[in-house]
């Protein structure tokens, strides 16, 4: 489950326009983004890797956005 208003903070923080980190992370379409930050599905592994790297996330801080409960 992602943690969306940690995430929509951090991408905000960062500078990096959301099409951008879209384009870095190889999802296609803003729909389907939209889908994964509001937990219809989710983020795949090589999206979160691509993401966790665009913005310098820790493990920890990766780990509290991805995989909170």
């Amino acid at each position: 489950m992602t943690n969306k208003e940690l995430l929509e903070q951090v991408i905000e923080q960062s500078g990096l326009k959301v099409m951008k980190l879209m384009e870095i992370a190889n999802i296609k379409s803003y729909a389907t983004f939209r889908g994964r930050m509001n937990n219809e599905t989710e983020f795949t592994a090589s999206e979160i890797k691509a993401i966790s790297e665009a913005l310098h996330l820790s493990a920890e801080m990766r780990d509290r956005i991805f995989f909170c409960q």
